[in-house]
């Protein structure tokens, strides 16, 4: 069973990927895709890749560096999420704007 934070970092992971996975080299998306899309196991990953666990343990730990330094960077992720926060308030202002129409 997973953690609430877990569950919370594997999204955030998500996130990341969909938001500077074309940043990435073939290589690093195709390892963090098998992880965090396709939710395989190191051991699974190391067996379709050729490479060893530790290997592919090095790799998912360099490109979650590099994703999380694009977004302190470029903050994509951080800059959606207040936008959708403010699409919700207004979409909430909706009932009581036509109320008073």
């Amino acid at each position: 069973m997973h953690s609430n934070t877990e569950m919370e970092d594997f999204a955030y992971r998500g996130k990341l990927f969909d938001f500077y996975g074309e940043l990435l080299s073939p290589r690093q998306k195709q390892i963090y895709e098998m992880n965090v899309e396709r939710d395989m196991s190191l051991s699974e990953i190391a067996e379709v890749i050729g490479i060893s666990r530790q290997g592919v343990h090095s790799a998912l730990q360099k490109t979650d560096a590099e994703l999380r330094e694009y977004e302190r960077k470029l903050g994509l992720i951080a800059r959606f999420d207040r936008l959708k926060e403010k699409l919700a308030r207004l979409k909430a202002l909706i009932p009581e704007i036509e109320e008073e129409l």
